[in-house]
């Protein structure tokens, strides 16, 4: 799907041909058994069991940061990210074909970060994104919703799984541009979720979907455009810097 100026902003992909099934079946059994580990508590995007994972900025940090795991918690989001690594390299290859320049953004700022702070890591390494969410269900529906802590401009892209009924639940609604997309098992899409509210169609009653997202925050950029510190510290050392800056954000 693209603007009033053909700029693509919206892309379904198709699944992939081969394996992808085995695959993405994988990355089902992969949830199920992270899932045993989590309850189900509500949260402003619904009521399933969710995480997230990866490298942060934001909500009073002062520096990017890994989201805090317990000793347990690295165990097994590390067994996880064994299961599913073949799932997300397609959403890494598609994100590149279809986004590269702004995937290269993405990247670029990902080894800076990297550079600066050898206490950073990312699970998966050859992916652009920064942080993901594990959402496990078992009915994973979220409530109309914006990621205000992402990119604005940037893109989160968003895979379905689990054994529900593609025709008559679990479709994709995005409000501002007005179009509700079916998405089956295995979809990926992805979405300028930090612009555009989003949420699902329920799925019926003893149906299962889980759900996998990437993202990157967009503190992480403004940390770096900012020479890699943050707003509050750039106006106090240095003020021409920081009207440049302001100036900046109010003209894109």
């Amino acid at each position: 799907f693209t603007d009033i100026n053909k700029h693509i902003y919206i892309v379904k992909v198709q699944q992939p041909k081969g394996d992808w099934v085995k695959i993405y079946g994988n990355a089902e059994a992969a949830f199920k058994t992270l899932a045993k580990y989590y309850s189900l508590e509500p949260h402003r995007r619904g009521h399933f069991k969710t995480r997230n994972c990866g490298v942060t900025m934001g909500n009073g940090s002062t520096e990017p940061h890994c989201l805090a795991e317990s000793d347990i918690e690295k165990e097994i989001h590390s067994n996880f990210a064994c299961e599913v690594k073949q799932y997300v390299h397609h959403f890494t290859v598609s994100a590149k074909l279809w986004m590269p320049d702004l995937m290269k953004q993405y990247t670029e700022l990902q080894l800076e970060l990297l550079a600066i702070n050898s206490l950073l890591k990312t699970i998966f390494p050859d992916s652009p994104f920064c942080a993901f969410t594990m959402n496990m269900g078992p009915r994973t529906v979220c409530l109309g919703h914006c990621d205000f802590w992402n990119l604005m401009y940037g893109t989160c892209p968003i895979g379905a799984l689990g054994l529900f009924n593609h025709r008559t639940g679990g479709h994709i609604i995005l409000h501002e541009p007005k179009l509700i997309i079916e998405f089956r098992r295995g979809d990926v899409i992805f979405v300028p979720s930090g612009a555009v509210t989003h949420e699902n169609v329920p799925i019926s009653e003893g149906e299962v979907c889980y759900s996998f997202t990437m993202y990157t925050p967009g503190g992480l950029f403004r940390y770096a455009w900012c020479g890699m510190q943050t707003v509050k510290d750039l106006r106090k050392k240095d003020a021409s810097l920081y009207v440049r800056y302001i100036g900046e954000g109010a003209g894109c």
